[in-house]
C-alpha cells in the first residue's frame, strides 16, 4: 500500500487498499566542467570580481543618467565597460528564462552561485537572487538563507529594520515564506508522535516500523506511518523514485513507463502513471505532483506526494477502465553516513468501509512481507557495476545527486551513524533542524 507509491512501484497504495477491501468485503458478503554564474553572464571573459559588481536602483541609473546598453542577444563587448545593473538583471532573467525550460545545465546553479558568497550585492539584488534560487532551482532552503543573511544584515543597521519590513512584505518573499512553511509542516507531520499509533507489522532485525492511526470520528478513514532503514545511501534510496521512467524495468505492476509531465529540476515534478494487479482486476491511474525539499546541511529531504486536483491545469481524467485516487503522502529521507538512510513516512487513506483488525492485520503483513522487502532489494540493485540508475546518476542532467552527495557528507549526516554500524535519528534533532529557517515578519 504505502511506500509502494512513495518509491515509485505506482500501484497506488489507496486503490491497492480499497481495491483489497472491496474485494475482501464481496467474497465475506555526464557530468560538464563547472561555469561560475558570473562568467556565463559576462560572454567568454573572465568572471568579474564580486566587488567589482555595481548593483542600483533604478533612481541611481537615472541620476547617474547612463542608460543601460547590454541586452541579450546584443553584440555589445563586456570587456570594455562594466556591465550595468539593468543590464546584469536583464540577463539573469534571460538565463532564468531559458533554464526554466528543462533543458540541460551548464554545470552551475543559482543555488551554487549564493553559496559562493556572490551575496555582496543590494538588498533588492539579493531578493532577486533568492527569488531566482526557488524558481530556477526549485531551491527553497538555500532561498531562504539567502534572506536570513539579508535580515540579519538589515536588522543590523540604524534603520534596517523599516527596510526589512518592506522587502518581507513583498510577493517573493511571502511566497518564500509560504514555501517553507510548507516545508516545516511536512517534515513535522513525520516526526509526529503524539498521535494514538497502534503497531500493525514490525521486523526489529531490518528496522521496519509499520504503525496505524484510527480517526474515532471518522471510521472510513485510516491514517498510517512507517519507519524504515535502506542499507544504501540518500543518493541511490532516492535514485529509485526519481527516475520514474526507469520504474518500469523493475516494477512489474506498470502498465507501461511513468511519464514526466512538467519538471523543475529534481524538486517537482508531475508524473503520470498507470498500473496493473491482479490480471487486471485492480487498474489505476495516477497523475501526482511531487514536491522536494532538499536541505544539505541537515542531511535531509522532505518530499509530499500529492495528487493533482481537478482546478490545475495539469489535471486530466483517468483513462478509460482505470480508476484515479487522492494521494496525500509525506515522506522524510534522512541520509545517515555514506551507507544508510532512514525513512519516516506518513499518509492518509479514505476507505470505503470501515476496517477490522483481521483485515488490517492482513494487509499489513502482506505488506511487510512483499513490499517493503521488494524495496530492500530493489535499493540494494542500484549498488551493483552497470546498474539501471547508474548512468542516470552520473550524468546528473539535473543536478539533483550532487546536492544528494552534499546531504549525505554533511555533518548532521555522519553524526547519525553508529559506532557499532548502526544508524539513528533524534526526531527532536530533525524537528530543531527544521525550525532554524525562521524570518522574522514585522
Amino acid at each position: 500500500m504505502l511506500v509502494l507509491h512513495a518509491m515509485g512501484a505506482q500501484c497506488s497504495g489507496q486503490t491497492f487498499v480499497q481495491d483489497l477491501v472491496e474485494n475482501n468485503a464481496a467474497e465475506t458478503n555526464t557530468t560538464n566542467e563547472r561555469t561560475s554564474p558570473l562568467e556565463a553572464l559576462t560572454s567568454d571573459k573572465a568572471a568579474l570580481p564580486a566587488h567589482e559588481l555595481k548593483f542600483t536602483d533604478d533612481k541611481d541609473e537615472q541620476a547617474s543618467g547612463t542608460p543601460s546598453t547590454d541586452e541579450p542577444g546584443s553584440n555589445a563587448d563586456s570587456s570594455e565597460s562594466v556591465l550595468e545593473p539593468e543590464s546584469i538583471e536583464e540577463h539573469l532573467s534571460f538565463q532564468s528564462s531559458d533554464r526554466s525550460r528543462g533543458t540541460k545545465q551548464s554545470g552551475w546553479s543559482w543555488s551554487d552561485y549564493a553559496s559562493q558568497g556572490n551575496t555582496n550585492c543590494s538588498p533588492s539584488a539579493l531578493v532577486s537572487s533568492a527569488h531566482r534560487c526557488f524558481e530556477v532551482d526549485g531551491d527553497v532552503v538555500t532561498a531562504f538563507k539567502i534572506l536570513t543573511k539579508l535580515q540579519a544584515s538589515l536588522l543590523a543597521q540604524s534603520g534596517g529594520a523599516e527596510e526589512w519590513r518592506v522587502i518581507v512584505n513583498t510577493p517573493e518573499v511571502k511566497q518564500l515564506i509560504a514555501e517553507c512553511d510548507k516545508m516545516k509542516a511536512i517534515g513535522h507531520a513525520c516526526c509526529s508522535s503524539g498521535q494514538s499509533w497502534v503497531t500493525v507489522y514490525k521486523n526489529a532485525g531490518e528496522h521496519q516500523y509499520l504503525d496505524a492511526c484510527f480517526d474515532p470520528s471518522n471510521p472510513y478513514t485510516l491514517q498510517y506511518r512507517l519507519d524504515m532503514v535502506f542499507p544504501v545511501n540518500l543518493k541511490n534510496a532516492l535514485a529509485i523514485t526519481s527516475e520514474v521512467e526507469l520504474q518500469s524495468n523493475w516494477n512489474a505492476f506498470l502498465v507501461a513507463p511513468p511519464k514526466v509531465l512538467k519538471r523543475t529540476k529534481g524538486t517537482h515534478l508531475t508524473v503520470s502513471s498507470q498500473a496493473s494487479a491482479m490480471m487486471g482486476m485492480i487498474k489505476n491511474e495516477n497523475l501526482d505532483d511531487i514536491f522536494r525539499y532538499i536541505d544539505e546541511d541537515a542531511g535531509i529531504v522532505v518530499e509530499h506526494i500529492r495528487s493533482v486536483q481537478e482546478n490545475s491545469p495539469m489535471y486530466s481524467k483517468p483513462s478509460r477502465g482505470f480508476k484515479s485516487t487522492d494521494n496525500n503522502i509525506q515522506n522524510l529521507w534522512v541520509a545517515c553516513g555514506s551507507d544508510h538512510t532512514i525513512l519516516r513516512q506518513t499518509a492518509t487513506l479514505g476507505l470505503p468501509i470501515p476496517l477490522t483488525k483481521t483485515l488490517l492485520s492482513t494487509i499489513a503483513g502482506l505488506v511487510g512481507k512483499y513490499i517493503l522487502s521488494g524495496l530492500i532489494r530493489t535499493a540494494n540493485r542500484s549498488l551493483e557495476p552497470g546498474n539501471l540508475w547508474e548512468e542516470a546518476m552520473e550524468q546528473d542532467v539535473h543536478d539533483f545527486y550532487r546536492r544528494l552527495d552534499r546531504c549525505v557528507q554533511s555533518e548532521a549526516s555522519q553524526k547519525r551513524c553508529g559506532i557499532s554500524g548502526g544508524v539513528g535519528c533524534d526526531v527532536s534533532e530533525l524537528s530543531s533542524l527544521l525550525d532554524r529557517h525562521k524570518l522574522q515578519e514585522l
